[in-house]
């Protein structure tokens, strides 16, 4: 704060104004809502309890992040601490770290139970993923199927005449693909992405930083993992610098490869028009199966919902908008009004908060990749 022993200077405490036409719930919750603190402050305790000590107590007084007064109070927050940090004469070592709760939530919480409600999180977080990709993978193979039925009929005599008559379509694959960005942090953390072998599904990215072999992820329970579809074993995943990614490519197709394609009888196969049905039963179980994982998300984020520790999560709420819009295309106004109360209890400024939170993480990963790099180049050797 710049104050010298020497300085005239010394600090009052006084009592907020409250507005008199202000209900106890709105004084509440403007006081949830913005920090009670406003700047960073460096308190230097000698004396305790009249009693001279060798040595002083330093504290230091923060303002809350993520409040409604926007993310610019957060970078400011931030750029005083690393100054105070920095400073020749700051704070340079930090022995605890407290949190300031409300009276009535104070009591003791076990870490334990804690723990299991993380990790239940992270979980269902990473179930709720991985079922997204299914269902936009369905989309992509409902949007082949449609458009091979269009060949059919716009080629129809053609086909008929001309056994090597081809048509071009899409063909939904999956791919390896490697992670931009991701490998070890100083030989603790190893971002990657836990993959099954057996579902060729992304089973934990992103998010997975722990874990530097899949049977260590968190989304692993008893050996098993609780997020690819046929919960395999954690002997058939890998952790690895790249993730299985849904693509589509062109291919040439005749009507009788067609037929073998969507494993047709040859008595049924003898017909186009039997194609053409077999294409659209195709189409219908990929809707039921993509309603399947949809209602398996939705209840995926009630839960989190229920466990969420009052806190809310920055991916929850990303997956809150994706469900929202599937719930909307399936026409299901019940789930879709229950989603949009849950996404309308979001705090604006909290939302920023984490947003920018996020990003600003997301550049401390890049510039503590660069950093290693760079010592890397320059041969360092870590003890």
């Amino acid at each position: 704060m710049g104050v010298q022993w020497e300085d005239d200077v010394w600090f009052e405490i006084v009592k907020k104004e409250e507005k008199k036409d202000q209900s106890e719930s709105q004084k509440d919750e403007e006081s949830q809502s913005e920090s009670q603190t406003t700047d960073v402050t460096v308190y230097e305790i000698f004396d305790f309890g009249g009693q001279t000590l060798p040595y002083s107590l330093t504290i230091i007084d923060t303002p809350g992040f993520g409040d409604t007064r926007g993310t610019e109070k957060d970078t400011i927050i931030s750029q005083k601490l690393f100054d105070l940090f920095r400073s020749e004469d700051g704070v340079h070592e930090v022995n605890v770290v407290g949190l300031v709760l409300k009276a009535r939530e104070r009591s003791p919480k076990s870490l334990m139970t804690t723990v299991e409600v993380l990790k239940k999180r992270i979980r269902l977080t990473a179930c709720i993923q991985n079922l997204q990709e299914k269902i936009q993978m369905i989309e992509e193979k409902q949007a082949v199927i449609h458009e091979t039925e269009e060949a059919l009929k716009k080629f129809e005599e053609e086909m008929k005449t001309n056994k090597d008559f081809t048509v071009e379509v899409d063909e939904v694959y999956k791919e390896k693909e490697k992670i931009d960005g991701v490998g070890m942090w100083f030989l603790v953390f190893f971002e990657g992405a836990v993959t099954c072998n057996t579902c060729e599904e992304n089973c934990h990215y992103p998010g997975c930083t722990m874990a530097w072999y899949s049977r260590d992820c968190v989304v692993m329970e008893k050996g098993c993992c609780t997020s690819c579809t046929n919960k395999c074993p954690a002997a058939d995943h890998v952790k690895e610098k790249w993730r299985y990614v849904t693509k589509t490519r062109k291919d040439k197709m005749t009507l009788q490869k067609m037929k073998e394609k969507y494993e047709r009888s040859k008595e049924e196969s003898e017909k186009e028009q039997s194609l053409l049905e077999d294409l659209k039963k195709k189409s219908e179980k990929l809707q039921i199966e993509k309603d399947q994982w949809l209602e398996k998300a939705y209840q995926h984020v009630l839960i989190l919902e229920q466990i969420a520790l009052n806190v809310y999560s920055l991916s929850t709420f990303v997956h809150l908008d994706f469900l929202i819009e599937k719930m909307k295309e399936r026409g299901d106004t019940e789930k879709v009004q229950k989603l949009e109360e849950m996404k309308s209890r979001e705090d604006e400024g909290t939302r920023a908060g984490l947003l920018h939170m996020y990003a600003k993480m997301k550049e401390a990963h890049k510039s503590i990749k660069e950093l290693v790099d760079c010592t890397d180049e320059e041969g360092y050797d870590a003890p």
